[in-house]
């Protein structure tokens, strides 16, 4: 668009309408843009979560081996006592 263009339309339709459109044109932008960070973060936070799962899945696998190998080695915690 260029400025003749602008001049004309604020001599057909006044101040306040062409402001008031490109109000209407900031808010619409900035909230476009805000939800397509908000759609990145959440995607970021899914893939963390899936990590983190995991590790703590890993982390249970682990501590159900050990458990079991002291459970062979010495008996059961009942029986020591």
């Amino acid at each position: 668009m260029d400025v003749s263009a602008i001049i004309e339309l604020v001599n057909n339709v006044g101040v306040v309408a062409v402001v008031l459109f490109a109000s209407m044109y900031y808010v619409k932008y900035t909230g476009d843009k805000a939800r397509d960070e908000r759609q990145q973060l959440t995607e970021a936070h899914k893939a963390e979560m899936t990590e983190i799962t995991n590790a703590l899945n890993n982390n249970t696998v682990v501590m159900q081996k050990l458990c079991d190998k002291l459970e062979m080695i010495g008996g059961t915690s009942d029986e020591r006592q």
